[in-house]
């Protein structure tokens, strides 16, 4: 008389009535109890439809008569981090004055936020028609990847959090999140600075004079309006240099960098650039 059908990996059960004998034609109740005991014989004890058993029932017609409960599975952890968006040289035109603007290096301070990461959830269980327990899949734990010598990671309410640990440039190395050193020459590099030889990144406000000599492992950058001259030597041995106001090299300047070299324009110098040469107007 019933056929009972599992379906959707046991959330679904339907049953088809292929006859109605007449002894339940005019005892809905009775029908009832054979539907629940067809059911019962297929092990269907759970999310049974109970509004369906006191409707109407059409012949060789598959009808839902119990849903189970599908797990909720766990959201995977959030993953946000400092962005160190890549050097794009801008040229702006006012009307009257062009400017070659770039930030290359990115400042922090101690205790500057560098990341984060959300909790992943683990999810909720479902219920089968059978009254099984469902396990959901969890939320996948995704890593933070940081320098421990310049950033540390901190334990909040519901998330871990990445600080630096010192003054410094926010670098990647790969995916690695790292803050590096910074010297900060506030003025000009001249025979009050002497020669600048560093490992990290350098920020000169002002300009170099001729004849010295400014060398860093990170990149360099030289914010002077009035650019460098006759220098001896600019090299950023594994980053990029960026030189506001141009070069005039005099015929003796050397720039060497591993990255890029941004510059408003060169004349009369030695470039060696493994990566891009940017240059706004004019390279003589």
């Amino acid at each position: 008389m019933f056929s009972v059908d599992i379906c959707n990996n046991g959330l679904e059960a339907y049953i088809t009535l292929h006859f109605l004998p007449d002894e339940y034609k005019d005892n809905p109740e009775e029908l009832i109890k054979a539907i629940k005991s067809a059911l019962k014989e297929a092990n269907v004890n759970y999310g049974i439809i109970e509004e369906v058993l006191h409707s109407e029932l059409p012949l060789n017609t598959p009808i839902l008569i119990a849903k189970g409960k599908p797990p909720v599975h766990g959201t995977d952890s959030v993953v946000k981090m400092y962005q160190v968006p890549e050097p794009k040289p801008c040229i702006v035109d006012n009307g009257r004055v062009n400017y070659y603007d770039l930030n290359l290096i990115h400042h922090v301070k101690t205790g500057d936020w560098l990341g984060e990461r959300i909790d992943p959830t683990p999810g909720t269980p479902g219920i089968d028609i059978h009254g099984n327990e469902i396990k959901p899949d969890e939320g996948i734990l995704y890593p933070l990847i940081f320098d421990q010598h310049s950033v540390t990671q901190v334990r909040l309410e519901g998330k871990d959090v990445l600080y630096s640990l010192k003054n410094g440039a926010v670098h990647y190395v790969g995916d690695t999140i790292a803050v590096y050193d910074v010297l900060e020459i506030k003025g000009d590099v001249n025979f009050n600075t002497g020669n600048i030889d560093f490992d990290g990144y350098v920020n000169i406000k002002g300009t170099v004079e001729d004849n010295f000599i400014v060398k860093a492992t990170k990149d360099v950058e030289i914010s002077g309006v009035y650019g460098i001259g006759g220098v001896n030597l600019i090299e950023s041995t594994e980053g990029s240099i960026y030189i506001r106001g141009g070069v005039a090299g005099k015929n003796k300047a050397k720039i060497k960098c591993k990255g890029n070299l941004y510059a408003k324009f060169i004349a009369d110098a030695e470039v060696i650039c493994e990566g891009s040469v940017y240059v706004g107007f004019y390279i003589r």
